[in-house]
Formats: C-alpha cells, sequence, structure tokens
C-alpha cells in the first residue's frame, strides 16, 4: 500500500530528492484530479569515485492527488523541447518565499493541500503544482 504524503516530505526521504530526475510523461486526469509523472530518479550517490555508483537511476511514478492546480510555464523556445531520456527537472517547496513565486497566492490553497515547483533546465520553465496528497512508487 502507498503512503500518502507531501512533496516535501517525499523529496527529503529520497536521496538526491528531485535534484537530476529525467520527467519522461505526464498524464492528467482533470476529472479524478490525478496526476502522474513518469520519473526516472537519480538514487547514485555523488560522493563515490565509480560512475556507476554515482551515476544511477531508477524508474518511478510519482502520483499526485487532490489537485488544485498543474500549470506548465510557456517553454524556451529557443531550447531543445526533448532529450531521448526525458527532461532533467530540480523541485522545491512554493511555500518558502525564497523560492519561485506560485501562480496562485499560497494563502488560497486549500488547508490540506500543498503547493510545488519542478524547474525544468532544458525548457528554461516551471511546473506548478498543488495538490492534496503524493505518493512516490518504484518500479
Amino acid at each position: 500500500m502507498t503512503t500518502r504524503k507531501t512533496l516535501r516530505q517525499i523529496d527529503d526521504e529520497l536521496p538526491n530528492g528531485f535534484h537530476d530526475a529525467l520527467l519522461q510523461t505526464i498524464m492528467l486526469d482533470l476529472v479524478s484530479k490525478v496526476a502522474r509523472l513518469t520519473l526516472q530518479m537519480s538514487v547514485g550517490e555523488p560522493e563515490t569515485t565509480t560512475d556507476d555508483a554515482s551515476d544511477g537511476y531508477k524508474p518511478a511514478t510519482l502520483t499526485l492527488e487532490g489537485l488544485v492546480y498543474f500549470v506548465i510555464e510557456t517553454p524556451d523556445l529557443e531550447r531543445k523541447f526533448l532529450t531521448p531520456k526525458g527532461v532533467s527537472i530540480d523541485a522545491g517547496d512554493a511555500t518558502n518565499l525564497d523560492n519561485p513565486r506560485a501562480p496562485r497566492p499560497l494563502t488560497a490553497l486549500p488547508d490540506d493541500a500543498f503547493a510545488y515547483w519542478f524547474f525544468v533546465h532544458q525548457w528554461n520553465c516551471f511546473i506548478h503544482v498543488a495538490a492534496r496528497h503524493a505518493s512516490l512508487d518504484w518500479h
């Protein structure tokens, strides 16, 4: 059984957080208010001396339930849109005021929702999400 968490909790539990994860697919179910992101998660240990240990990736599906919003900013059209393995992302908690601003005021979020952002390096833009539950399932 998958435990429901916030993206901050999942990010904190991962060896490298969402840093350098590869986003491969996004599926939105607007009726059910669910998003599923297929990722290759960086699980390598950057401090090791072997390439195999430092560059490890593992497939996973990130599920967001109780979507409040899912916003993809317009990509920089001067950049490559896709790469063969996916697009490289980083992530952060949108409630941290030092981070990029959410597309809606945080005070407008329901009390039981969280807001997070993903920065897509190849696109030079953000994906902003707000939802009530998140889970990460390894393949």
